[in-house]
């Protein structure tokens, strides 16, 4: 049974989160014709903070969100989820999946593309399973990934980026499966970013890296931007 005093640690540090939390400010908007999203995060807070972000990706809306022991490493867990709702009718708009236009004619090129990549990033995972004996091969990927897309942002510090804004490919990569909103022409839609970090996500680096990461505070929690309208 918890005690008095182990109820008000609890309040005390549910009261700091939300803090931090309220102090993470993000902030986008959409340009080059709708086609490269720039998205900004302010660190009002007055500690040291980390945020794992993948900064190349989006991420569609799920209900269910990702499982680290099913993590598939063509999937940006880390980006930031696109929300998309009918401005009239306030209904969410709903994700639909299919298969990319194939073009036979590069067929051959785009292997040769594919196999290049693929024996690149298997080279740098033997390299990090090196540096980290520790990891297995599934281990290695999941923590090469959170580490390679780590924010490090001081108090009163921002940082700013973009990424490709396609709604026809959510997560902008070249996978067997695209996600997709499929927006009606002269209708308008309330945009805005969410992203969701469990405190798991930490639970895959090793004890090493949290040492070197303990002058940062983890961020675990919930963040939302601003809303805007897009119309087709």
């Amino acid at each position: 049974m918890i005690n008095i005093k182990n109820k008000f640690q609890i309040f005390l540090f549910l009261i700091l989160s939300n803090i931090l939390y309220s102090q993470l400010v993000v902030k986008w908007e959409l340009k080059e014709n709708n086609e490269k999203a720039i998205i900004k995060i302010y660190n009002e807070s007055k500690q040291n903070v980390i945020i794992p972000i993948d900064l190349k990706s989006f991420q569609a809306y799920f209900i269910n969100i990702y499982n680290n022991s099913e993590w598939d490493k063509k999937y940006p867990f880390l980006a930031f989820k696109i929300n998309v709702f009918d401005k009239i009718s306030k209904n969410r708009v709903e994700i639909n999946t299919s298969t990319p236009y194939l073009d036979i004619s590069n067929f051959e090129k785009d292997r040769l593309k594919l196999d290049s990549i693929t024996k690149n990033y298997e080279s740098k995972i033997n390299i990090w399973k090196k540096n980290n004996i520790t990891l297995s091969n599934s281990e290695a990927q999941l923590n090469y990934y959170i580490i390679e897309n780590l924010i490090y942002l001081k108090p009163n510090e921002s940082l700013e980026f973009s990424i490709l804004f396609d709604l026809r490919n959510i997560t902008n990569q070249d996978n067997a499966i695209h996600y997709s909103y499929i927006l009606e022409k002269n209708k308008s839609y309330t945009l805005f970013l969410s992203l969701h970090v469990k405190n798991d996500v930490y639970n895959y680096l090793t004890s090493y890296q949290k040492r070197k990461l303990k002058k940062y505070k983890l961020f675990t929690g919930s963040l939302e931007s601003n809303k805007i309208e897009l119309k087709q």
